[in-house]
């Protein structure tokens, strides 16, 4: 009878499906859609049976983005692994050598942009100066046009003074030079050469008794010589400069204090020319020289604004380049990274199929793991006369071709909805998860045999 009631529900909900306005209504209306491997039908038998074989609970196949040689194999058939875990290696050296020559542009772009940085900052110096030039020359014009000043001609003047007086001390320089040292000059440096002299006595008989005596060590010798060598120096300059007294001046002398002379009067002249300008006036000439002081001055600005402008496209090139770089870089190191295989799932390395040293193929499965935490039996024969029979959660008792005798239980957790042709039947794949391996050595691929009691 539950059948029976099940059957006339799901003949109900083919029908609301046949109508399109009905199955509309039926949609406005909240009515739920009905899983059907939820369903199982009355079919007037008491069971289902179905080959099989034995299937991890997940798998999955690695495969690598480029092709390449193998270089490395990081696992073996029958590890175990964790998603993520490295599996194997391609020769990556082409992308070792990308991904230096790339981090290389990156430090030679970061190198240009700090230039070009420089270069801006220089090209803006050099425009705050421009203007500072247009400022003076301006302010330089300001004031031909506007004449010296009394306070300019009162420094002038002042100048002129001082360069005169420099004219009277250059003067008496000389006279001293020529005329030669005075008797009180002579005596003062043969007083001198008298002290230096007397000075030498002692250091002297100190120095003869510390080397004589016998008894010194090789440090204090050293500093009684040390201490004589400086007084007999000492004699010495005292004797030089009476001797350079006595002489009188030199040629040299002569001519440089000559030249102090002539050095005092130019600067006297130049001073009073400067003083004569100031009272006769602005000239042309000086107002023209000062004009075109400003127009120099405007034509820096022009040109440390083109500098600034040029600068800033620099900038912007060598920032844009070191983006590039930056970019080459991750590209680099993507293309590395697909030289290595990492596990997609945790389980065990379950077939390896490449050697090192063969060449792989883009996109093609070189790995497969497997979850075999957990076995199930995916059926191959199921037709569709029998799958409308089963439902998820029914149990089966499943028979293993290499294990004669033992008999295992396990639950249905999936239908396929979509079907397959298999000799001409059309079959439905159904997953039925092993509930207890009873300790028996299960491998991927045995055949079983599947027996569903469907009555229950």
């Amino acid at each position: 009878m539950r059948r029976l009631l099940l059957g006339l529900t799901l003949s109900a909900l083919l029908v609301l499906t046949a109508c399109g306005s009905g199955g509309e209504e039926a949609a406005d209306s909240g009515t739920e859609a009905v899983d059907v491997n939820n369903i199982a039908l009355d079919t007037g038998v008491s069971t289902v049976s179905a080959e099989g074989r034995i299937v991890p609970v997940d798998s999955a196949d690695a495969a690598f983005q480029i092709s390449g040689e193998l270089a490395e194999l990081m696992v073996a058939e029958g590890d175990s692994v964790s998603a993520g875990d490295a599996l194997m290696r391609l020769v990556d050296t082409d992308q070792q050598i990308g991904l230096k020559q790339a981090q290389a542009a990156v430090v030679q772009a970061e190198a240009n942009v700090e230039s070009a940085k420089a270069a801006m900052a220089s090209a803006e110096a050099g425009l705050a100066a421009a203007q500072v030039g247009v400022d003076s020359a301006q302010a330089q014009l300001d004031l031909v046009n506007a004449g010296a000043t009394a306070e300019q001609i009162a420094v002038t003047e002042a100048q002129v003074g001082t360069a005169q007086a420099g004219i009277t001390s250059a003067n008496g320089q000389f006279a001293a030079t020529v005329e030669g040292p005075t008797g009180a000059q002579i005596q003062a440096a043969q007083a001198q050469v008298a002290a230096a002299e007397a000075a030498l006595v002692p250091v002297q008989l100190s120095r003869d008794a510390v080397v004589n005596g016998g008894n010194a060590s090789d440090t204090e010798i050293t500093q009684a010589e040390l201490q004589l060598n400086s007084a007999v120096a000492d004699v010495q300059a005292a004797r030089a400069a009476l001797s350079e007294l006595q002489a009188g001046a030199t040629a040299g002398e002569r001519q440089a204090v000559a030249g102090g002379v002539s050095a005092a009067t130019a600067n006297r002249d130049a001073a009073q020319a400067q003083l004569d300008l100031q009272l006769a006036g602005s000239r042309a000439e000086e107002i023209s020289v000062a004009e075109v002081g400003v127009q120099q001055a405007e034509n820096a600005v022009s040109e440390a604004e083109l500098a600034i402008v040029q600068a800033e496209s620099g900038l912007a090139q060598a920032e844009s380049a070191l983006m590039e770089a930056q970019q080459a870089v991750a590209s680099a190191e993507s293309a590395l990274a697909k030289t290595v295989i990492y596990a997609p799932i945790d389980g065990m390395v379950a077939q390896i199929t490449p050697k090192v040293g063969e060449i792989v193929v883009s996109g093609a499965g070189v790995i497969t793991i497997a979850d075999v935490s957990q076995w199930q039996i995916d059926t191959t024969d199921l037709t569709e006369l029998n799958v409308v029979s089963v439902a998820n959660g029914m149990t089966a008792e499943i028979e293993i071709d290499a294990f004669p005798g033992e008999t295992l239980s396990g639950t249905i957790s999936d239908i396929s909805t979509t079907s397959e042709v298999v000799l001409g039947d059309v079959t439905y794949r159904v997953t039925v998860d092993i509930d207890d391996d009873g300790g028996l050595p299960l491998r991927w691929g045995m055949t079983s045999f599947v027996v569903i009691d469907v009555e229950q």
